[in-house]
């Protein structure tokens, strides 16, 4: 049994709960209880950049009908889907992606590559070359990474964009680092862009996390993908599931 001397029962909750609904099954050290046609990709949170090629890796989607494949990259991102889900026919054309970030990593710099791979949790071996290999890709062809808040700095690099595509703006886990008041702000940001252009605003956030995309997911410790925060799925926080809604 863990010694939590010391640490605030809070805390030491929210690690018994990681422990339970994220890392069961994947990280034994750590497991100690137990996209559409052209388009335009726009990060807010930045990640090196990783998440602005979605046309750049390949898909696998376990269905109760066998597997979907997407893509021809040697890059595979798996995800296990339930219900009516959409999947995709092919990949994203997307012919312009920038990033916001406080302070932007870079694909090509040892120390930032560093600290992403000591993000990767122990045993996940595959998921830490699928980084590296991930990484370079990236390093070869680097987006436009800015640094700024995205309470501040989002419209501005949202006007840089060409106009004769559809713009994506897309979040994972990020929201859950502001305070309420900060997230309400964040709203009225992407409302007065979606004003001056037509925007498709995608989340994939914790519940409670943006309001209007309220849900009480099982099992506990789901994401809720939203669309223009109409909630559409449920799903694991990396990607490793996918249930969408009726």
């Amino acid at each position: 049994m863990a010694d939590w001397t010391g640490v605030g029962r809070d805390t030491a909750e929210l690690y018994l709960g990681m422990a339970v609904h994220e890392l069961h099954g994947v990280s034994p050290s750590y497991d100690w209880p137990h996209c559409p046609s052209r388009s335009l990709w726009s990060k807010v949170g930045a990640s090196a950049g990783l998440c602005l090629y979605p046309n750049r890796y390949s898909y696998r989607y376990a269905t109760s009908l066998g597997e979907h494949r997407l893509g021809e990259s040697e890059i595979f991102l798996s995800c296990e889907v339930t219900g009516p889900v959409p999947l995709p026919g092919q990949l994203p054309e997307v012919v312009w992606r920038a990033g916001l970030d406080l302070n932007p990593l870079q694909a090509n710099r040892d120390d930032d590559r560093r600290w992403l791979a000591s993000l990767v949790w122990p045993e996940q071996i595959d998921r830490a070359e699928r980084l590296d290999r991930a990484l370079d890709l990236v390093a070869a062809d680097p987006p436009r990474l800015d640094a700024g808040d995205l309470l501040i700095d989002l419209p501005g690099l949202l006007a840089d964009a060409p106009s004769d595509a559809t713009l994506v703006v897309f979040h994972s886990a990020v929201l859950a680092y502001l305070d309420q008041e900060q997230r309400s702000r964040f709203t009225d940001v992407m409302r007065a862009v979606k004003r001056i252009r037509d925007i498709h605003w995608v989340s994939n956030e914790a519940p409670g996390v943006i309001r209007g995309a309220d849900l009480n997911p099982r099992p506990r410790g789901r994401f809720i993908l939203a669309h223009d925060r109409v909630p559409v799925a449920v799903t694991g926080p990396h990607g490793h599931s996918l249930a969408w809604l009726p």
